[in-house]
């Protein structure tokens, strides 16, 4: 994908899309790991992302500053916590939805 297009799909106007592309994008991960984040995952502080890699392996991953900006909005608009999905208020984010 070119990157015209994948800034392109980073510029929904839905917050909730717009942040799942920035963090794609953004922290190159996959779109299983990126389905099982919560809050708790993010340093918003020290821009880090924490994921659970295949393997049982976790990685901490450096993050742009306009993906932490996109991330603390949406924990803001949707009142998220830490165990929170932040896809999905309830439990990970389905295959079909991503």
């Amino acid at each position: 994908m070119s990157e015209a297009a994948a800034l392109s799909l980073c510029a929904t106007p839905e917050l909730r899309d717009r942040a799942l592309m920035l963090i794609l994008f953004g922290a190159g991960i996959r779109d299983g790991e990126a389905r099982q984040l919560r809050l708790r995952d993010v340093d918003l502080e020290a821009r880090t992302l924490h994921v659970k890699w295949k393997g049982r392996k976790d990685r901490l991953i450096p993050l742009p500053h306009r993906v932490v900006h996109a991330v603390a909005e949406l924990a803001v608009l949707d009142g998220l916590e830490g165990e929170d999905h932040l896809w999905y208020r309830q439990k990970a984010l389905q295959t079909e939805s991503a």
